[in-house]
């Protein structure tokens, strides 16, 4: 498909739930252009272009990003009814108030993401931090609703001495942390292979739609 086909998005049957848009698609969407009945929209590999929801009539549940994307996404552009948001690689801006739903329970940040976490819903259930993250994580970033946090490596880890213990704590194998970590605070503590995609497997277990 090419970006001017992008008019035939509208004219989908109603009752489709799933789409992935081809690799080369990178015209503006506007989210209320798709139909209604979807629930997962998976963009092109080249897609990096606005995003807009006109209203609030939209009622995607996933949202995912690919490689190149890395437009800021203004505050109530998301659907209100969006559980889960899996951003590029690339992306990398910091989340202004009201940019993420509070409906949103799994969130994932890429490798290039490095800005301070700020306004993470109170519903939030997954997180999954790729980068060499060097920012502070600690009680009053963190929702008390995580139960879930991947973590690929980071400098400042003030996580294990401040924050209430989490459920599940899944490190990529060869992370790295500047002192020694207490298990004592976490219930499970586990390392995970990088290759083995345990957002999508956290998300299809915990989280129905």
């Amino acid at each position: 498909m090419s970006n001017t086909d992008f008019e035939v998005l509208s004219k989908l049957p109603s009752n489709i739930h799933n789409i992935v848009l081809p690799r080369y698609f990178n015209s503006p969407l506007d989210l209320n252009q798709l139909p209604k009945s979807l629930k997962s929209l998976s963009m092109s590999h080249n897609f990096n272009n606005t995003l807009s929801n006109s209203t609030s009539t939209n009622h995607l549940v996933s949202l995912s990003f690919s490689h190149l994307f890395n437009e800021v996404i203004l505050p109530s552009t998301l659907p209100p009814t969006l559980r889960i948001l899996k951003l590029s690689n690339k992306y990398n801006h910091p989340f202004l108030e009201n940019t993420l739903p509070s409906s949103l329970q799994s969130l994932y940040l890429g490798f290039c993401y490095e800005q301070p976490l700020e306004n993470l819903p109170n519903q939030l259930l997954i997180l999954e931090i790729a980068s060499f993250f060097s920012q502070t994580l600690s009680k009053s970033i963190l929702p008390p609703s995580l139960k879930y946090l991947l973590l690929g490596s980071v400098e400042t880890f003030e996580l294990f001495e401040t924050i209430q213990p989490i459920e599940n704590i899944f490190m990529c194998e060869g992370f790295k942390v500047q002192k020694t970590i207490n298990c004592n605070f976490f219930k499970h503590l586990k390392l995970y292979n990088p290759k083995k995609d345990m957002f999508k497997i956290l998300n299809k277990s915990l989280i129905k739609y």
